[in-house]
């Protein structure tokens, strides 16, 4: 079925192509505009040191991270580093670079996406292209763009699997369910995050809408969905269960939501939360979300004269999507659930695919009022309504703060280029150990931990211990235990937005003793900062607790991979044939 053509003016055809075209153009503009310090940002170092760890095993997915917390797992994001891994294959260009390109992307074919949904959902090209334009310029999407959390490859995707759902139950054809579970899989790989969103609407939508339409085939479609889904995605799952087994895998998720207990630092998060969802939406958003209560008063009182047979699957989509949104987004009211600070762009997405079909619906009244029929009027009030949004990001923005100072970056290019890479440095804990992975291109004793299920290594604790503690006995212990080879200092003063570390001074002091270290890189920079790279003078090799992997189990993982796959393209070829 084909979008109607606006009755404002003419979207259709090369016009319509155009258009989209312009509104991708400019959220890439508006993303660089807005981040000039891409990508040195607080955890994209994370992102790249997978990307590293990948090129180890590439073409394959490795089943640890080699690079920082003595080769702890990582079963938190996959599908992201592995795009840069493989663009790196492809052109040579650093990880560095096409990080924050990739993430600049992303996030701007997000426009693309929604655009899709939005046609799919009503029909209309105008109202669709006004909400692409709304996201290129939501100032939550930049906000959660710009630390190139990996849920943004998630929510980009997630759109793109409910228009191959919707065009199934539209036209019956059944490569759209094929489409729809390689979307899903790619969703689910993007982040677990974004997968705790997407996998409850999917399910609640369609087991809502074959209970209204009394039809079990959609339950059957589900179903083919999901187990299609798990399939695909088969290579990255069965070696995670296999390593914790099953119960541990299920109880570790449970726990999460069950028994993990409230932090400061958490409620920092739900208190930006709802600051960014009260002031930065705008007045679009809460005019939406007004209607859409509106909508919910109006069916509670007329449910009688509703016929719920005539009720369509995307009308239960946008309720479920905008309601499990708020719900997560909620959720730190009684329980921490998974940052729940990160969903809100998800419910961003909805609100602003409604909103563009609202603006529309205002648009085609005036065009029905002859004393306000006219093309100019309506440009007139699109102005108006981009002009706030435009306003918030292009003066104010949004920059979530950033790692480094120049001499860090020329500190990090030295060690790449003259420490081996399997050299064990001990990090400043938490973000910048990162960063000393992601540009030196060394081993780090530091940095979080990437697992989903257990704490297994404390390399942050270790590592401040090593850099801070004024007892050298203390610190060598810790050096000779896990082989640490170097020491990596930066010191920094407090700049606004600018990643500290916090350094006892007499614990640096002992460095300076020259039997058993030795500077061998110092730099001061802009800022009063200085960087240290310290040589530890015993000859001691890293203890890597690299941990025993099945390769059989990757492999079974791999061959349900592909053999799904082929299944999938045997189905459409039969279908086709018959």
């Amino acid at each position: 079925m084909r979008a109607k053509k606006s009755k404002i003016w003419n979207t259709s055809g090369n016009n319509e192509k155009l258009i989209l075209l312009l509104i991708l153009l400019f959220a890439v503009i508006i993303r660089v505009y807005n981040d000039p310090t891409i990508p040195y940002h607080y955890d994209p170092g994370k992102n790249i040191v997978y990307s590293r760890a990948i090129l180890e095993t590439f073409p394959f997915f490795p089943q640890f991270n080699q690079y920082f917390n003595l080769g702890e797992y990582y079963e938190y994001q996959i599908l992201f580093p592995y795009i840069v891994a493989l663009m790196h294959k492809l052109t040579g260009i650093s990880l560095v670079d096409l990080t924050a390109w990739s993430a600049i992307m992303i996030g701007s074919l997000l426009v693309i996406t929604t655009y899709l949904l939005s046609k799919e959902i009503f029909d209309n090209i105008t109202a669709a292209l006004i909400s692409s334009g709304l996201i290129a310029l939501s100032k939550i999407q930049l906000f959660t763009y710009m630390n190139y959390y990996p849920q943004i490859t998630g929510l980009m995707l997630l759109p793109l699997a409910f228009v191959f759902i919707i065009r199934y139950l539209k036209t019956k054809d059944k490569k759209y369910i094929v489409f729809a579970s390689i979307t899903s899989g790619a969703i689910i790989l993007a982040s677990y995050i974004s997968a705790l969103v997407y996998l409850p609407i999917l399910i609640l939508s369609l087991t809502i809408y074959s209970l209204i339409k009394k039809d079990l085939h959609i339950i059957i479609v589900l179903a083919s969905i999901i187990t299609g889904t798990l399939g695909l995605i088969s290579f990255y799952l069965l070696p995670i269960i296999n390593r914790h087994g099953i119960e541990a895998f299920i109880k570790g998720a449970f726990d999460t939501i069950f028994t993990t207990k409230d932090i400061p630092f958490t409620n920092f998060n739900f208190q930006v939360s709802e600051l960014l969802l009260l002031k930065t939406f705008g007045f679009m958003v809460l005019f939406a979300l007004v209607i859409f209560i509106l909508l919910i008063i109006y069916v509670l009182f007329k449910r009688e004269s509703i016929k719920f047979q005539e009720i369509k699957y995307e009308h239960i989509l946008l309720f479920l999507w905008i309601l499990i949104s708020i719900v997560l987004i909620e959720s730190y009211r009684f329980r921490p659930v998974l940052w729940v600070d990160r969903y809100i762009e998800f419910l961003d997405l909805p609100v602003m695919i409604i909103t563009g079909y609202i603006i529309y619906f205002i648009l085609n009244k005036f065009k029905e009022n002859k004393y306000l029929n006219s093309r100019y009027t309506s440009i007139l009030i699109l102005i108006l309504v981009f002009s706030y949004p435009s306003y918030e990001v292009i003066k104010h923005g949004y920059r979530f703060g950033y790692w480094n100072t120049p001499n860090d970056l020329d500190a990090l290019n030295y060690i790449e280029s003259t420490i081996p890479s399997d050299a064990l440095v001990a990090a400043p804990p938490g973000i910048t150990s990162f960063w000393v992975s992601a540009i030196g291109g060394v081993h780090v004793l530091g940095g979080e931990s990437s697992q989903i299920l257990g704490e297994k290594f404390d390399g942050n604790s270790y590592s401040d211990i090593i850099i801070n503690s004024p007892n050298i006995d203390e610190k060598l212990d810790l050096i000779r235990k896990f082989g640490v080879q170097y020491i990596y200092i930066t010191i920094r003063p407090k700049i606004p937005l600018l990643w500290n570390n916090d350094y006892n001074l007499n614990g640096l002091r002992v460095f300076t003793d020259q039997k058993y270290f030795q500077i061998i890189y110092e730099k001061e920079g802009p800022y009063i900062s200085s960087v240290y790279f310290i040589k530890v003078k015993e000859d001691l090799i890293p203890r890597y607790n690299y941990p025993k992997i099945d390769k059989n189990v990757t492999i079974y993982g791999y061959l349900i991979s592909v053999i799904t796959l082929i299944s999938m393209i045997g189905f459409l070829l039969i279908d086709r044939c018959k």
